[in-house]
């Protein structure tokens, strides 16, 4: 089962305990980068027990020239070029790509970085942006692409590459592989692999199996076999042992607390 944060660079998603299984809804976006893809696809039936819920192909222009930017075929805008070399002088970051788009009187500009703590180091806390950095950035940038607007009227946001890639990864595995995967697992306990995001969500039938395999240390078990998966696809080693695990929930729990519904579940 898919489902679709690139949200500060943020993608951990861990249920609240005791295995109620939902989601922190910070971690999901409230527009998704990749401009003009949606949240979530609701399913029909009001998405119970209906698992078709799945993550947009990745189209966003910007994503895929960061990508060819990062691997050696493309390189960022000369136009700001210098933009990207004052901050990495200022603050000790290195900006991969810029990219800039103008509509009527305002402009969006986004710094794209490659890991998610270089993009959340201009954030003082989750959702506070750092407004002493924000303000350099944007007088510098109005310096050197020559633009009058008034500060408030320049959307500046922060992109870490990673995110992205890592749900890009996630999404590209197959639902044939998830099939072989369930099947070389063996576990009759196992009632679906749900995928949000970069994150992955197993669900047992019930609660009280949710606390004997965390106690047995399955965790691991089926978090390594699911790594061997992402890594077919991970073109840059973001996953890596140390930093993936896979979540454990409960069908139970998916029923009794939030009506067999996807969308409530993640949202």
């Amino acid at each position: 089962m898919e489902v679709p944060m690139s949200r500060l660079g943020q993608t951990s998603l861990e249920p609240l305990e005791p295995y109620d299984g939902k989601l922190s809804s910070t971690v999901l976006r409230g527009e998704s980068p990749r401009k003009g893809a949606d949240l979530l696809d609701v399913p029909p039936h009001g998405g119970k027990l209906h698992p078709i819920i799945h993550i947009k192909e990745m189209t966003d222009s910007e994503f895929q020239q960061t990508k060819r930017i990062l691997l050696g075929q493309e390189r960022m805008n000369k136009e700001y070029t210098q933009l990207a070399d004052y901050i990495q002088e200022r603050f000790s970051v290195q900006v991969i790509n810029v990219t800039c788009t103008r509509r009527d009187d305002s402009v969006n500009l986004t710094l794209w970085f490659k890991y998610e703590n270089e993009a959340n180091s201009f954030y003082k806390e989750r959702f506070v942006v750092d407004s002493r950095k924000r303000n350099a950035i944007l007088k510098q940038f109005k310096q050197i692409a020559n633009v009058e607007n008034k500060s408030d009227s320049i959307c500046l946001s922060y992109q870490a590459f990673e995110t992205l890639a890592k749900e890009e990864a996630n999404n590209s595995i197959t639902q044939l592989e998830i099939l072989e995967l369930k099947e070389k697992l063996h576990c009759n306990d196992l009632w679906e692999i749900s995928r949000c995001l970069a994150n992955v969500v197993f669900f047992l039938y019930e609660d009280k199996q949710v606390r004997q395999y965390k106690e047995r240390g399955f965790i691991d078990i089926w978090s390594e076999m699911y790594l061997d998966l992402l890594n077919r696809y991970d073109e840059f080693g973001f996953f890596t042992k140390e930093n993936f695990h896979i979540k454990l929930d409960s069908k139970e729990n998916f029923d009794n607390n939030f009506n067999s519904n996807w969308y409530y579940y993640y949202v």
